[in-house]
């Protein structure tokens, strides 16, 4: 598998579809604050991301990530009125 390096111009379009309400972080970074920061953050983050491509490694800070459960209403009506 090979990942081609991106540019800054990629890493702008990603930013423009943050979804505000659902986007999240481990360090809990406001979107609006990613976004109104775009224009200057994006070529340190396509530089970041094409340095961890060519060399490859990866920092273990950017190997965070926030998981929430999202659970399904039918499933849990389901457990609900089971049966023993």
């Amino acid at each position: 598998m090979f990942i081609t390096p991106t540019c800054s111009e990629e890493v702008l379009k990603l930013i423009n579809l943050f979804d505000d309400k659902k986007f999240t972080d481990p360090y809990d970074i406001p979107v609006r604050l990613v976004k109104l920061s775009k224009n200057i953050i994006c070529t340190y983050l396509a530089d970041i991301f094409n340095n961890c491509v060519q060399n490859g490694v990866v920092p273990d800070k950017l190997k965070l990530a926030k998981v929430s459960p999202v659970f399904n209403q039918t499933i849990l009506m389901q457990a609900c009125f089971h049966t023993i």
